[in-house]
């Protein structure tokens, strides 16, 4: 996968070794089987996050799987996140990226009260084709501890796990679903055993968007917290030839880690939320961005502590 629209990488990020036992699954969904609200920026989304990934993070492609649109029917993208779990080692590298739309549905179990949920390509107006976060997070516990996580989702109630906004230029990623299960329950009745994200002691002066939870694998990313609104816009240069979209977050993901490879996870997050303030001055979209404390200063698409 490329972008034809963004220029060549620096070639400071093509240095140093390859991580070893990486898995990486980059999912993004344009055309539903039954919605009436296709996206058109996902793709964009798929591309750019390839670019980062094998570039920045130097994640070989071999290791990297893709899905788009009729590849990401809900069981798929189970199937998907089973093999990101199974078979790994001590120290691995997961990554898995979700472009597309999301929901949510009340769950007075859950500390918002909602359960945030990824539309499927197969997604219907109740359960079938739905993925709560609480199974999600189910599969992301599998992992070692001594590995590294990174999950990054640009889709409507991203916040612990949103894309609308009311803008003639922004097309919404927020799915409203009709009947679901009953509360607190995913395809097979029961969400026992799950675990939910804390926010925890935070050093003084980071921004409230970034939390803490030491018991993460790693990094999760949302492109906006739980109650707020997301999108994806287009882009002319002045050739009608030349118009495409894109998620607003994963761009700016894109063209600040571009910028400025070395920057932490803090810096990064700072720009991000910056950039969309200075651009979408309206658009009420935080970015959220959970992680253990020892990753606040490495730079997001680092993976160096699994080298061998």
């Amino acid at each position: 996968m490329s972008s034809d629209n963004m220029g060549p990488l620096p070639l400071s990020m093509l240095t140093g070794k390859p991580p070893v036992d990486s898995k990486v699954f980059i999912a993004a969904i344009n055309e539903y089987e039954s919605f009436n609200m296709n996206l058109r920026g996902t793709h964009t989304d798929a591309d750019r996050m390839f670019e980062l990934l094998t570039v920045a993070g130097k994640i070989p492609v071999s290791n990297i799987r893709t899905a788009i649109d009729s590849e990401c029917t809900a069981d798929k993208l189970r199937g998907r996140l089973e093999w990101m779990v199974s078979g790994r080692g001590s120290k691995p590298i997961s990554i898995w990226t979700y472009s597309g739309h999301g929901s949510r549905a009340s769950n007075p179990n859950q500390p918002s009260g909602y359960s945030e949920i990824i539309c499927g390509y197969d997604t219907q107006s109740n359960w079938p084709g739905q993925l709560r976060d609480e199974e999600i997070w189910k599969y992301l516990c599998r992992l070692p501890q001594e590995g590294r996580c990174l999950s990054i989702f640009d889709c409507c109630h991203a916040g612990t796990m949103y894309r609308t906004i009311p803008n003639e230029d922004i097309t919404p990623r927020f799915q409203p679903l009709g009947a679901i299960l009953p509360l607190g329950k995913d395809d097979t009745g029961t969400v026992a055993g799950v675990s939910y994200m804390k926010d925890e002691a935070r050093p003084a002066g980071l921004p409230a968007y970034i939390h803490i939870d030491n018991e993460l694998p790693g990094v999760q990313i949302a492109a906006c917290d739980d109650p707020e609104t997301s999108g994806e816009t287009m882009f002319q240069d002045g050739n009608p030839n030349n118009l495409y979209w894109y998620g607003i977050f994963t761009s700016l993901l894109h063209e600040t880690v571009l910028e400025y490879p070395n920057n932490t996870l803090v810096q990064t997050a700072i720009g991000i939320f910056e950039k969309i303030r200075a651009r979408y001055g309206s658009v009420q979209q935080t970015p959220q961005w959970w992680c253990r404390e020892s990753e606040l200063d490495r730079p997001v698409f680092d993976f160096s502590d699994q080298l061998s």
